[in-house]
């Protein structure tokens, strides 16, 4: 027992201090769901319908066809890319749009969710025509008129036909074909009756009532199968609201129109402003427009009672003059009135009595990046974080020991205290594991002419710099002193060039940018800036020691060039010229951490990794491939690599990235076959001693069984977790692959079981890299790839302060996508199984426990104490 009791004040102690570090991070906590994406309309749009199911489908400004719930959420929910629509004539009808093209036997059908079918209609089709129940009308190019109802069955209902109208009411279809002949059709196309008739051209029909282009009203008769004609000498401009009233429109009035027996007004309207009218099976209504003032006549009631008192009318403002105005059933059920612009911003007003129901505004920011420039940056310390580093440093910076326990048993009393107080709060769970995570993508949008800031795990807008650049050209824009997270950014304008805060967007320092410059380079806490000759520091040298710099001049010679210390502007070192064209050229990122130098090996000895922070990797393309690897500071060739003049290479599909000791670079071959190759090359030095040499390089390709589009690789705190190649594919997939994959070691034979521990996870080579779906990373979202090279999209890596854990971003002018990746697993964070209930449960029972056994144990103390008594 008194084991027992023991082990419970032990268990005890240990789980509740323990349970002091369970506010950790929850990887499954981090973006709610570890990832987070925002599709953009690429706003202007235009050419705007609402689908049935409230849906607005538009246009955008990339000539792409968008599905977004524009009454609820806001968001888009589908993307066609132009090619599925390209010379195709659209029909939009209620619930679908169609498509066709001249002579074509065949339709194209999209639904409200996106969905694309096509419809084969047995001979070439010269137009399409709307029918309400479901069924379109096709009129073939032989001028045959085919129904084909919902469920795709073909319907052969005339030939030789010049022109129809349609009506489709009481559970029918009737047809005037030719104005001469009257078809009556059931839903599923089966022909009840034909019957010539003698009408003029019609205009409209609907309700059964015809209107000529000369305003002649004919009513349709269903018993005798024929049509009525009602007199009117006086009406103009008529249009049907039902089988009973018409209205007419002048230059001064609408007038509403009985046609029982003949044309006769029954209510008149003063207006001189555009007239709409909107009709339901449960509402009919008049809506006049006056600049943003909308006047609506409900006739519901009037077309029942036949009583003008019953006309329902009311009214609403705009807050602008909106350029599109739609109408929709809304979330609630109500008939909407829809205004927008092109940049989806509007209001919605109910048709039921006139109530603004809602504001209408992107759900997510819409802004883009110019020159498909952006930077990831980390975000500013939230106000907790700061109050816990502000606590600790102040406990840290007492002398005595007891004064730092002290403070701190003080504090968190008082934060006891404030939680017991604030009892309300108890059981809402706010949630800031994201706030460990999150970063920042910045931009510059040259529509809006302000650097932005989103954060990466919701996509919301963080800050707005002031208009920056309004009569300039956007450059460039990059963070200094990256290294602590808290360097200003730096915009580069033709004009002129503005430092801004990066945790408020404030502007810090604005120059003129007079000598020119077209780009700059961070270096610690200041930056050079470059044009056509040179670069160029704001202050003289103050590092005490040599900057190196290289500079590309007519893409296919480097120049490399040094600052002396003391000095402000750089002078040139040495030129290397290729002969050949740069496609692509890649240095190590200046924020990447090696924590190993070497690669020990079962026999003791270490493979030394050749680690030149100046090396500069360089591809040229002209009759074949190369590689060159330069070295920054003296300009030396310390490699090449030549591929075979038989390799026909798409250009446009090179990428190459240098990190570590390796470089890769991928590309994609037309001949002598198609396909997808990675090359990967790993340095490694003769021995312990690094005098400028490479000692050893490996080689190898794979091969990859999907196009890949952009390359970057990850990085980490300190530089402990394992590397992985992030590669974003043709598909549209961010896929994660492993660096130890991609080793050049991994021998070409039968491995002996020692040579298995000679490096991480080494295995037999096997030239392709199979997809695993594990690997993806965007598994769960569609991902798009711009179409414009000058709108090219971009992979952002960014390190968290938990060394397992990066922030990876694909980014551009369609979408915005940020994830979480652990190449090395969640090695420093709690697993998403750690159930914190069942810790507190065990404490309490454990609690429980103690006190229970408590007084057996003092009274087994003392009985003990007796029995010892009486043996001596």
């Amino acid at each position: 027992m008194r084991n027992l009791q023991f082990l419970a004040q032990s268990l005890l102690v240990n789980l509740f201090l323990f349970s002091n570090c369970v506010f950790a991070v929850l990887i499954d906590k981090a973006f709610t769901s570890t990832e987070s994406i925002n599709y953009l309309y690429q706003t202007p749009v235009y050419d705007l319908h609402i689908l049935s199911n409230e849906i607005l489908v538009a246009k955008n400004a990339a000539q792409q066809w968008i599905g977004i719930d524009v009454l609820r959420s806001n968001q888009i929910q589908w993307k066609l890319n132009s090619d599925v629509t390209k010379d195709y004539q659209l029909l939009f009808t209620n619930d679908k749009i169609l498509g066709w093209k001249i002579n074509e036997p065949e339709i194209l059908e999209i639904d409200a969710t996106g969905g694309v079918r096509f419809i084969d209609t047995e001979a070439g089709v010269g137009h399409l025509y709307e029918c309400d129940y479901g069924g379109v009308f096709v009129l073939s190019s032989e001028r045959s008129l085919i129904y084909i109802d919902e469920n795709g069955i073909h319907h052969d209902i005339h030939s030789n036909v010049a022109n129809f109208v349609v009506d489709c009411h009481d559970g029918y279809i009737y047809l005037i074909i030719d104005s001469t002949l009257l078809v009556k059709l059931s839903t599923k196309g089966e022909k009840v009756f034909e019957k010539e008739v003698s009408l003029g051209s019609i205009r409209e029909f609907k309700s059964g009532i015809a209107i000529t282009q000369n305003d002649q009203i004919f009513k349709l008769g269903h018993r005798s199968k024929s049509f009525k004609r009602i007199d009117n000498d006086e009406y103009s401009n008529l249009a049907v609201i039902d089988a009973s009233y018409l209205y007419s429109q002048s230059s001064q009035d609408i007038k509403l129109i009985n046609i029982d027996k003949r044309a006769k007004q029954v209510y008149g309207i003063k207006t001189t402003s555009l007239v709409q009218h909107y009709s339901t099976t449960l509402q009919h209504l008049l809506i006049i427009s006056d600049e943003n003032t909308r006047q609506v006549y409900d006739l519901t009631d009037f077309l029942y009672t036949h009583e003008t008192k019953s006309i329902k009318k009311f009214k609403f403002k705009l807050d602008e003059n909106y350029p599109y105005q739609l109408i929709s059933t809304t979330p609630n059920f109500q008939l909407g009135y829809v205004a927008l612009d092109e940049n989806l911003n509007g209001e919605v007003f109910s048709l039921f009595d006139g109530n603004k129901i809602k504001t209408i505004k992107p759900a997510n920011p819409q802004y883009s990046a110019d020159k498909g420039v952006y930077i990831i940056i980390d975000a500013p310390e939230s106000d907790k974080v700061k109050s816990e580093v502000y606590n600790l440093a102040k406990e840290s910076n007492n002398g005595l020991a007891f004064t730092n326990w002290f403070h701190r048993v003080i504090r968190h009393l008082n934060e006891l205290g404030r939680y017991v107080v604030d009892y309300k709060r108890w059981f809402d769970s706010e949630d800031t594991s994201m706030d460990v995570f999150n970063k920042l993508i910045v931009f510059y949008d040259s529509q809006q002419h302000k650097v932005i800031a989103t954060n990466s795990y919701n996509g919301k807008i963080v800050w707005e710099s002031s208009p920056l650049g309004l009569e300039s050209e956007f450059i460039i824009l990059k963070q200094l002193n990256t290294q602590e997270g808290e360097g200003d950014i730096v915009v580069v304008f033709s004009t002129e060039i503005y430092k801004i805060y990066s945790h408020n967007g404030s502007i810090a320092q604005v120059k003129v940018n007079d000598e020119g410059y077209t780009d700059l380079v961070p270096v610690d806490t200041f930056c050079a800036f470059e044009n056509g000759h040179k670069f160029v520091i704001p202050h003289a040298n103050p590092s005490g020691e040599d900057l190196y710099f290289a500079k590309t001049v007519n893409n296919n010679e480097i120049n490399g060039h040094v600052i002396l210390p003391g000095f402000l502007e750089s002078i040139p070192t040495w030129t290397y010229n290729f002969n050949e064209p740069i496609v692509a050229q890649a240095r190590i990122n200046q924020d990447s951490r090696v924590s190993t130098i070497g690669v020990p090996k079962t026999d003791k000895s270490v493979l030394y990794k050749y680690l030149n922070r100046n090396l500069i990797a360089v591809l040229t393309l002209e009759d074949q491939l190369k590689l060159h690897l330069l070295d920054g500071i003296s300009g030396e060739l310390l490699f090449q690599q030549v591929h075979n003049k038989s390799e026909v290479i798409d250009p446009q599909s090179i990428n190459l990235i240098i990190d570590d000791n390796w470089i890769i670079y991928t590309y994609f071959t037309k001949q002598p076959r198609l396909e997808q190759r990675i090359n990967v090359i790993d340095l490694f030095m003769s021995d312990k001693i690094n005098n400028g040499r490479i000692g050893q390089i490996f080689t190898e390709s794979f091969i990859y069984p999907e196009r890949i589009l952009d390359l970057s690789s990850t990085q980490s705190k300190y530089g402990i977790t394992l590397k992985s190649i992030i590669a974003f594919t043709e598909s549209g997939n961010l896929v994660e692959i492993p660096k130890f994959i991609l080793n050049s070691r991994r021998p070409q034979h039968q491995m002996k079981p020692t040579e298995y521990q000679d490096d991480f996870r080494l295995t037999p080579y096997d030239p392709i890299i199979p997809k695993n779906n594990f690997q993806t990373i965007n598994h769960k979202y569609q991902l798009f790839a711009s179409n414009n090279k000058d709108e090219s999209a971009s992979i952002l890596v960014k390190p968290t302060d938990f060394e397992s854990t990066v922030v990876v971003c694909f980014v551009n002018n369609q979408v915005r996508y940020c994830s979480l990746v652990q190449p090395s697993l969640s090695f420093d964070l709690l697993n998403a199984k750690f159930e914190k209930l069942k810790l507190v449960a065990t404490i309490i029972v454990l609690f429980v426990v103690f006190i229970v056994t408590k007084p057996y144990v003092a009274n087994k103390k003392l009985k003990s104490q007796w029995l010892d008594y009486k043996k001596k």
